[in-house]
């Protein structure tokens, strides 16, 4: 090995893996998760529900806090990154994203899984963003450059479109994941307790 291959260095795949796949959340830890986020958000109200879309069931989070930039977004990204805005919960900027992956079944990733999420957020100064982030992908490639957010009305995402064409906008944010059977089926076994926790 070249002297220059030497050194410290980050294992992008390696992240994903022990981060989203390998790490201990339980579903109502997920859950708590994007409370605590729509909380730093001053949402007043966090609305969970099931739709179903294309054949398949998605969980949707729909908050009405302050929303995001494009800024802000794509901040949120960043795993890691040290943000100067005071929040009262999150710190290392990668609990939400363990928890919406977790809840698309990145845990248990079969020749089936696809992990679709998408994310729009509307505050008052900026048009809507959005992203769509693929739990396949990002377990396969690593996280870096996995996930672009853009202006919703750039996107050329079906999925993007649809999923805008359910719900019409508000100030907020929404996130859609799609579930696979295992993780719809604990989740409705999980209900009663999800509740208590949150509660």
């Amino acid at each position: 090995m070249e002297a220059s291959n030497y050194g410290s260095k980050i294992c992008d795949v390696g992240i994903v893996r022990s981060l989203f796949k390998d790490n201990t959340f339980t579903i109502e830890d997920c859950f708590t998760e994007i409370y605590h986020n729509s909380d730093d958000a001053e949402s007043e109200n966090i609305i969970v529900y099931i739709i179903g879309y294309d054949g398949k069931k998605w969980l949707v989070f729909h908050d009405d806090g302050c929303g995001m930039t494009l800024k802000d977004i794509n901040n949120s990204l960043h795993l890691l990154h040290r943000s100067d805005v005071v929040k009262k919960h999150g710190k290392f900027n990668f609990g939400g994203k363990a928890s919406v992956l977790y809840l698309s079944g990145i845990k248990n990733p079969d020749v089936d899984y696809v992990g679709n999420i998408v994310v729009y957020s509307k505050n008052d100064s900026d048009n809507e963003v959005c992203y769509i982030m693929k739990g396949r992908d990002i377990y396969n490639n690593g996280w870096t450059n996995s996930v672009k957010p853009q202006y919703l009305h750039n996107n050329e995402n079906m999925i993007v479109d649809n999923m805008k064409n359910i719900h019409p906008y508000e100030k907020g944010t929404k996130i859609y994941i799609q579930l696979t059977e295992d993780i719809y089926n604990d989740l409705t076994h999980s209900l009663e307790n999800i509740m208590n926790y949150l509660n």
